[in-house]
């Protein structure tokens, strides 16, 4: 009929970074489990990604920073409610 679509779901570090996306290239595979949280959940503050990956404050962090500074996720808010999404890709 045509009118089928067909949905691919990247499942391994290496797939996501073969995707055009550059600023995944420069992250590790617990950076890239990160960026795909984010991307599934739509919007997480710390404290989500911590209890989600069983990490420190720190860890969780600089994770979330990483994704910032390769422009894959932005940051939005302030303080306490401050939360992080995926940027359309």
């Amino acid at each position: 009929d045509g009118l089928n679509t067909v949905v691919t779901f990247l499942r391994t570090a290496e797939a996501i970074k073969k995707t055009d996306v550059k600023g995944l290239k420069n992250l590790n595979e617990e950076e890239l489990r990160g960026y795909e949280f984010v991307k599934l959940k739509g919007k997480v503050n710390r404290k989500e990604y911590e209890v989600e990956f069983k990490v420190d404050k720190k860890k969780a962090e600089r994770h979330l920073k990483k994704l910032v500074e390769n422009r894959v996720v932005k940051r939005l808010g302030s303080g306490p409610s401050t939360y992080y999404e995926a940027i359309a890709t």
